[in-house]
């Protein structure tokens, strides 16, 4: 080697420990990189995890709400069954209530009939 290329020997090699010190600094850049994606992954999945379980309670949600929502139609076809239920045996109390009330007029008119007999048969 020359003498001007001996002289290259320490700035080469300040070169060269630049250089891996440069490399150093990007790998550990990059590892701390990774790492960074590496917990971001992890809360994604996490927050995904959380969304599947908030959709399957949306859904069981959906559902219990249609089941209710179905018990009230037939609560409220019930309460009108009832209802009309109701209006039509109140029609059939009030015709009887009517009948009654004929039958006992008929009933009077009747034991008049009687007590006149009676009285005619104790006349004669």
């Amino acid at each position: 080697m020359t003498r001007g290329g001996w002289e290259q020997v320490p700035i080469l090699q300040n070169k060269l420990l630049e250089s891996q010190e440069k490399l150093l600094k990007a790998l550990k850049e990059l590892t701390a990189a990774e790492e960074e994606k590496q917990k971001k992954e992890a809360t994604l999945t996490e927050a995904w995890k959380s969304l599947s379980d908030l959709n399957k309670k949306v859904y069981r949600a959906e559902e219990d709400a249609c089941d209710a929502m179905e018990a009230t139609e037939k609560a409220q076809e019930e309460a009108a069954r009832s209802k009309e239920e109701t209006a039509s045996d109140k029609e059939a109390a009030t015709k009887a209530q009517e009948a009654a009330a004929l039958y006992k007029g008929e009933a009077i008119e009747l034991d008049k009939g009687k007590r006149q007999v009676e009285s005619d048969l104790a006349a004669a």
